[in-house]
């Protein structure tokens, strides 16, 4: 009867550890006729850095044709990844054989299986054709990264008129620099935002790239470590980025250096890590674009912002989709309230300081997985103007007069 009981109070203690710390075990029941019999499955996402061929993340392949990997992750969790054979050239399709977006998942918790098919591998071209622009550049291959002693591929984009002119530009620096220019180095579609910059009617601006770090990727975009995820290099990447990159393109190209017309900008962890940049260097940057931030890594960051406070004017524009995840909404809202809280107002007195920008500009929309055309739209072809807080609801502009209440939308025109 004690060993029963015993056995009973392990089984139960098993189940409350499984529902803690949690379980995802993903299974793949059908895959392409063209796949080799002896190929390998990976899966790449926001939980592994986006690393194609992770030997941590191969699925196990078991009886009957089924793929299996078990995920040990918290919950909740939303997770966003693509099922590849090892690299990006490799990477599945949709039944034509065609891109298909990351997918998603929102685990709650416990023991939960997500069986999955994969209809097609993407039909790509194993020597893809470079889609720069002419006025994209690669800076170096090798750049030194002394705060974290690691090298790094850094591209520019510069305006069309750069060349014929002698006139200085502002300059947006911008994370995962993979996927800005380039779709033959991009991992989930090009942002095109070299087109937009050669497309820019007014005085044109810089866009510098940082490619980045793969495996390193989650490390280096937070500055606070994560018990499962890792993470903590952060400080060490925005040093980076203002001691010894801002300097270097200061020093070669013709750019406006004052923190007035110098940016940074990311999405996902590169939108935490741009969030986390802007608040620590208020005298380095002037405005940030904080898109779809991985507010869930860490709940340091209200911290931070509430200890660092307003020290120098500094425009955020936030952006996020509320088809995204069931959190990222209200995670955004609750960023946008930090803010404001810290001495950067939502709002101004507009007949008193009529050519003042208000500091923090935030949108909503559905969900953008693949965002760099929203991007482009919402950052850069309105001038880098915060007029008024916005959101996108189902596509229509909306008003939000108070943004601490997502409800409080009034349709516009």
């Amino acid at each position: 009867m004690i060993h029963f009981r015993h056995l009973l109070i392990c089984l139960f203690l098993a189940l409350i550890h499984s529902a803690a710390t949690g379980q995802l075990t993903l299974q793949i029941y059908g895959l392409p006729g063209t796949t080799h019999e002896n190929s390998s499955v990976f899966v790449a996402g926001n939980f592994n850095g986006w690393n194609p061929g992770d030997q941590a993340y191969r699925f196990q392949r078991e009886a009957g044709g089924l793929f299996q990997l078990t995920l040990p992750i918290s919950a909740p969790f939303d997770l966003e990844f693509k099922l590849t054979q090892g690299s990006w050239q490799s990477v599945e399709g949709d039944p034509a054989g065609a891109f298909l977006p990351n997918r998603r998942y929102s685990y709650s918790g416990g023991l939960d299986t997500l069986r999955m098919k994969i209809e097609s591998w993407e039909l790509l071209d194993p020597n893809p054709r470079s889609t720069a622009g002419p006025n994209v550049k690669v800076v170096s291959t090798d750049f030194r990264m002394p705060q974290l002693g690691r090298q790094r591929r850094i591209w520019i984009c510069l305006p069309s008129n750069y060349e014929s002119s002698s006139q200085r530009y502002p300059v947006l620096y911008m994370n995962d620099a993979q996927n800005l220019f380039d779709a033959s180095a991009s991992f989930s579609g090009e942002w095109k935002v070299d087109e937009t910059v050669a497309q820019w009617s007014g005085r044109g601006f810089i866009v510098v790239g940082i490619e980045n770090g793969g495996e390193n990727r989650i490390d280096e975009y937070s500055p606070w470590p994560h018990p499962k995820y890792g993470g903590g290099q952060g400080d060490e990447y925005a040093a980076f980025l203002v001691q010894t990159l801002k300097p270097f393109i200061d020093k070669n190209y013709r750019t406006l250096k004052s923190r007035r017309n110098t940016g940074i900008m990311g999405s996902s962890m590169g939108g935490l890590i741009a969030l986390y940049t802007a608040v620590e260097y208020q005298n380095t940057f002037g405005f940030a674009g904080v898109f779809s931030p991985s507010l869930w890594f860490s709940d340091q960051w209200t911290g931070h912002v509430q200890y660092k406070g307003k020290k120098r004017p500094v425009l955020f524009y936030l952006l996020a989709g509320v088809n995204e995840s069931e959190t990222m909404a209200k995670d955004v809202w609750l960023l946008a309230k930090a803010l404001e809280d810290a001495g950067f107002p939502a709002s101004s007195n507009r007949r008193r300081h009529r050519r003042r920008r208000r500091p923090f500009r935030m949108v909503l929309g559905p969900g953008i997985s693949r965002g760099g055309r929203l991007v482009a739209e919402s950052l850069m072809k309105k001038g880098l103007s915060f007029d008024s807080p916005f959101c996108f609801l189902g596509g229509r502009r909306v008003l939000n007069p108070r943004p601490q209440d997502p409800q409080s939308c009034a349709l516009t025109n």
